[in-house]
């Protein structure tokens, strides 16, 4: 009787062990691990000075969306890994600074958001990923997870709550899945940075559709609409669902960012991460400007755009330069962020980055995007 009473108690140890740090609606919990020395441990005061400002880069990935937040006790998320590009793996293998990835988070199953999933999947070990069902690097996924080299948390085998959350120190990342027409689900990023004196907050968007009508043929495409109902039901107080900076959804194209969304979120910064994919289109950037927001546009280059949460303020940088805004969001710098990112033939063909031709197109004839090119005398007869 004695030694059944012992195993129970062993085995109740044990669930409870692997419980412990974990609660409803909150998976990742982990304890800051030791980058500065064991005294700034003795007393939780001294903590803080022991965490680094929590970074947002934004990769140049040209026909796709590719980010990584480093976390304030070293950990790291990527959310979106972009098109399987050598460029592109150089330069955020550069930013990652080891061989390691806490947390990767596929926003929409396709090759612009996942392409370099498998690449990385090869390269650097992956503590868990969270992903809709199928599309690009699926069958990697798969085999990694049947493997036991990743945990992996695929939507439609796993009824995952709205707002679950990783924590990564004092910061925190809490993922919210829409559902599209096809019933394709896609998950959206709350990056919740908490500093010494103020919260701050990023949103990093898949492919969201958002209109402020209804079509005939388009009317259940409404996952904006969805993304606002599950903020609503998440969030007790307004300003938790307001941003410092978001990603444009479905790359700054003018079937997302409805004045609905944007009026909740009230980002200072909205980043169109592809210009090669909006073709030129404006619209969307107005609607933002109008309610007061700067828009940015991707980096170019092997640096990415850097947003730094550094206690009260946001730093924004894209290499070694600094960048400054003015009161109506004119870009205070010179020479001003060069956005390039079609480059035209001989033929006048107009080619995206990401597409196979745009590496041997001649550098010197850049444009911003799909519209410059076009007006350059180029044709847009290279789709993706």
């Amino acid at each position: 009787m004695i030694e059944r009473a012992s195993k129970i108690a062993t085995v109740t140890a044990i669930l409870v062990a692997l419980s412990a740090g974990v609660s409803a609606g909150d998976a990742g919990a982990k304890p800051t691990p030791p980058q500065c020395p064991d005294a700034c441990y003795v007393e939780s005061k001294c903590q803080s000075k022991c965490m680094k400002d929590t970074e947002l880069l934004v990769f140049d990935a040209g026909a796709g969306v590719a980010t990584l937040t480093r976390f304030g006790d070293g950990s790291t998320m990527i959310f979106d890994t972009g098109i399987d590009d050598n460029e592109l793996f150089k330069s955020m293998k550069d930013e990652l600074r080891g061989d390691e990835i806490d947390l990767l988070v596929i926003s929409t199953p396709s090759k612009g958001h996942a392409g370099l999933s498998a690449r990385l999947l090869h390269t650097h070990r992956v503590h868990r990923v969270v992903r809709p069902c199928g599309g690009e690097s699926n069958t990697t996924f798969i085999d990694f997870g049947v493997s036991g080299k990743i945990h992996d948390i695929e939507l439609c085998e796993v009824q995952l709550p709205q707002g679950l959350t990783y924590r990564f120190g004092r910061d925190q990342v809490r993922l919210f899945h829409t559902e599209d027409i096809r019933f394709r689900q896609k998950i959206t990023a709350m990056v919740i940075a908490s500093g010494e004196s103020k919260v701050q907050r990023a949103l990093l968007t898949p492919d969201l559709i958002g209109r402020d009508q209804d079509s005939e043929d388009l009317h259940a495409i409404q996952e904006e609409k969805a993304l606002i109902e599950a903020f609503d039901a998440h969030f007790t107080r307004d300003e938790d669902k307001t941003v410092s900076v978001m990603l444009a959804p479905s790359y700054g194209r003018n079937v997302a960012s409805s004045d609905a969304l944007i009026a909740m979120l009230k980002p200072a910064y909205a980043v169109f991460p592809s210009s090669g994919k909006n073709g030129g289109d404006r619209t969307v950037e107005r609607r933002y400007a109008g309610r007061g927001v700067c828009t940015l546009g991707p980096p170019t280059g092997d640096k990415p755009l850097k947003f730094t949460f550094a206690g009260t303020s946001l730093d924004i940088s894209h290499g070694t330069e600094k960048l400054t805004f003015g009161k109506q969001c004119e870009y205070q710098s010179n020479p001003p962020l060069q956005i390039k990112t079609i480059r035209k033939s001989g033929n006048d063909e107009c080619y995206p980055k990401g597409h196979a031709y745009y590496k041997d197109m001649p550098k010197n004839q850049s444009y911003e995007n799909m519209a410059a090119c076009l007006k350059a005398g180029g044709n847009n007869s290279a789709e993706l």
